[in-house]
């Protein structure tokens, strides 16, 4: 009879245990979720310098990237301050300058040993591919972390891993100019 006891015993304490962790996990989450979004931008000015692009860029982001967003363009317009949740999906869908680099149409060439030409013939070619239309092609100069990222797997997935190495590299004052050979 003790030996079933105890056996129930065992049991009844690990799955106290098991409780008690997923309780830590899940508060350990809660934390980190809300260190991570704590210093959110909450303008589009402020979206802008963290972008490290101008505020005329940035409009030209959402409106040809973020078109779920907001159903209609004057209603993003119209606002100066941008709620948690907006800014939350726009980090979402445009991506983080911390994990991968923003980059312009002559930084990705550069990067990919390619000219202007074959990008251009193969966005239009390719839409879907690179998730740009030919019209937000022609118009925007600089693109969007993951945009930027998505045009680089497209082009020469080879690049992508030494692209985010280097964007490490220079968040601790390395040198970007210089590209590696292809082989």
């Amino acid at each position: 009879m003790k030996a079933n006891t105890c056996s129930q015993n065992n049991s009844f304490t690990e799955s106290n245990r098991v409780i008690i962790w997923v309780f830590c996990l899940m508060f350990f989450i809660a934390i980190w979720q809300s260190l991570l979004y704590r210093n959110l931008p909450a303008t589009k000015m402020d979206f802008a310098k963290w972008y490290d692009v101008d505020k005329k860029t940035f409009n030209k982001w959402i409106k040809y990237f973020c078109k779920n967003l907001y159903a209609d363009l004057s209603e993003y317009q119209r606002k100066r301050k941008l709620s948690k949740k907006e800014s939350k999906a726009i980090i979402a869908i445009l991506g983080s300058p911390q994990f991968y680099p923003i980059l312009s149409k002559k930084e990705i060439i550069k990067h990919c040993d390619s000219s202007y030409s074959v990008l251009r013939r193969c966005v239009y070619a390719f839409p879907e591919r690179f998730g740009l239309t030919p019209t937000s092609f022609k118009t925007i100069q600089k693109f969007p972390p993951k945009i930027s990222r998505r045009i680089m797997e497209q082009l020469d997935p080879d690049r992508v891993e030494w692209v985010l190495d280097k964007n490490r590299q220079s968040a601790n004052g390395d040198d970007l100019t210089t590209s590696p050979k292809k082989s």
